[in-house]
């Protein structure tokens, strides 16, 4: 019950459209609160209530010797929960650990440099993580959904210090974690987690473009200084990820 109420606030006011498995939340909270109703109609209407244990405990004190008496506490009280316990951790402690060697390792800093290299490079680079610390350029630029694009977005430029900058664009699901973090900026430095976009941050994809309608066009221009960082004088393109 606990989980998934945490979860739930955590995630409150999310649209499930775009995260479908905040419906599983709802569900949990859902059955969670239905518990007490299912044990209420157990003792009473079942008959199955704390009478019935009692009634089996002095049964068990008056009959057993106690080594039985033992075996059948485990056996009645104890066996499930502890062989769910330990199922549960045995399943759950590897993949934590796993997701917390993944989320501890750092991501790399983006410099221009590393986009010279990206874009020397005759592979497609996708979903790479970076990490990127600049000054924003002009003001968070947003997409509002209307007919032409489904959902909000909003989109800014990073200037870092060696003169390169990216456009970041954030989508639906990043749009709320964007807002709070340009917000949030200290002495006009910005610092996030970002992705490479389609082809190595080259395009915009189709999914994108139909989806929100992303346009580099659409924020500042690029000064002369940051065009030599990329073979055609265009901004490294990327999608933000998180603070």
């Amino acid at each position: 019950m606990a989980i998934p109420l945490v979860l739930t606030i955590a995630d409150w006011g999310e649209d499930p459209r775009l995260r479908p498995t905040l419906r599983i939340y709802h569900w949990w909270l859902a059955v969670g609160a239905l518990i007490p109703v299912f044990r209420l109609f157990a003792w009473y209407v079942l008959r199955r209530g704390p009478s019935v244990i009692d009634s089996l405990a002095a049964q068990m004190q008056a009959n057993q010797s106690p080594a039985k008496r033992r075996a059948l506490e485990w056996t009645f009280f104890w066996s499930g929960a502890v062989s769910f316990c330990t199922i549960a951790i045995l399943v759950l402690i590897p993949a934590f650990a796993v997701a917390f060697s993944e989320k501890s390792k750092p991501d790399p800093p983006l410099t221009g440099a590393v986009i010279r290299q990206i874009y020397g490079t005759a592979t497609t680079i996708e979903n790479n993580r970076f990490r990127v610390t600049g000054a924003v350029r002009g003001p968070l630029r947003e997409w509002p959904a209307d007919a032409t694009r489904k959902y909000d977005s909003a989109g800014l430029v990073i200037a870092m210090l060696d003169g390169a900058e990216v456009a970041a664009f954030a989508d639906a699901h990043e749009l709320r974690k964007l807002r709070k973090s340009f917000a949030a900026q200290r002495d006009g430095v910005f610092t996030c987690t970002v992705r490479t976009h389609d082809e190595g941050g080259r395009s915009i994809s189709d999914h994108y473009r139909r989806l929100y309608a992303w346009d580099e066009n659409d924020l500042e221009p690029i000064p002369e200084e940051a065009k030599p960082f990329t073979p055609t004088g265009r901004r490294m393109l990327v999608d933000y990820v998180d603070p």
